[in-house]
């Protein structure tokens, strides 16, 4: 095996998070499945550069229209919460959709099998609403350059290969501690047999699809793109519809280290747009 990059920094930060999650197990009993997304929540706050905040709850349009009820990353630094509290907690918060950056489903055991509420189904399609409720706010364009300043027409840029077509579409994706093959079943400590479980029963695929899926400590999917010959490529973090696939790979002990650097790899090339303030005060004072 080649020697890792950065003196291991994938099995740094997958330890990082084990101790992060370890911490804060005592104030959420997640032994038994309680509020593990609210300390999943912490865990990963922990380990996000200061501009972006973990917050659990839900995503909201001005409108009113809602998705999720996990893990949401957002601009922590540009945007309060709806609720400006000072920690995560088990309290649900709201993030206005132009400041979500990505949406994490957190299980603490997730079901291949079936389509209840722990089924990586269910989970999936949570991500695939927030993902969906977010493609709707305005797209900000690749020659966006800071908020409100584009670079002038006739100078068109176009993403890269395996990246979205626009600067701010929502990363998601789902983390589970633990995974069984059915309601009722015992967790799987084989990441064999969840690799093998896993391409059996086929990633859920819904419109707006996860872009990551944690299986336990040594099991990730992650996206790639289709080249010839039917083979994929790693070329970026996020799952491109239509020229995209799901690749299943045992990596023992770096799942969630993996994870993590998917996320931060999508939020370092992620652009925001801007909040509709103008609109929010007319709005308030019932002025057009």
């Amino acid at each position: 095996m080649a020697k890792l990059l950065y003196n291991g920094y994938i099995n740094n930060i997958a330890e990082h998070f084990e101790a992060a999650l370890l911490s804060v197990k005592a104030i959420y009993n997640f032994d038994l499945g309680n509020d593990f997304e609210a300390a999943f929540a912490q865990a990963i706050g922990k380990l996000l550069p200061q501009q972006f905040g973990a917050a659990l709850g839900h995503v909201i349009n001005e409108a009113g229209d809602q998705a999720g009820d996990d893990v949401i990353i957002f601009d922590r630094l540009r945007y309060p919460t709806l609720r400006v509290l000072p920690e995560v907690g088990a309290r649900k918060e709201w993030i206005p959709v132009e400041a979500t950056f990505g949406y994490i489903e957190a299980k603490y055991t997730l079901e291949i099998e079936g389509n209840g509420k722990q089924s990586i189904a269910h989970a999936a399609e949570q991500v695939s609403k927030v993902k969906a409720l977010c493609h709707q706010r305005a797209p900000v364009a690749m020659s966006h350059i800071l908020p409100g300043v584009h670079l002038a027409p006739p100078i068109i840029m176009n993403a890269p290969s395996g990246y979205p077509g626009r600067m701010n579409p929502a990363f998601g994706g789902i983390v589970a501690r633990h995974v069984r093959a059915r309601p009722g079943a015992a967790h799987i400590e084989d990441p064999q047999e969840i690799h093998d479980l896993l391409l059996a029963a086929g990633v859920p695929a819904p419109e707006h699809a996860p872009d990551f899926i944690v299986a336990g400590q040594s099991v990730i999917v992650f996206p790639v793109v289709r080249a010839e010959g039917g083979s994929g490529q790693l070329r970026s973090p996020f799952f491109i519809p239509g020229n995209g696939a799901h690749v299943v790979k045992i990596a023992q002990k770096q799942a969630f280290g993996i994870a993590v650097i998917l996320t931060l790899q999508a939020l370092d090339w992620m652009r925001l747009g801007q909040m509709p303030w103008t609109r929010i005060i007319k709005n308030a004072l019932d002025i057009q």
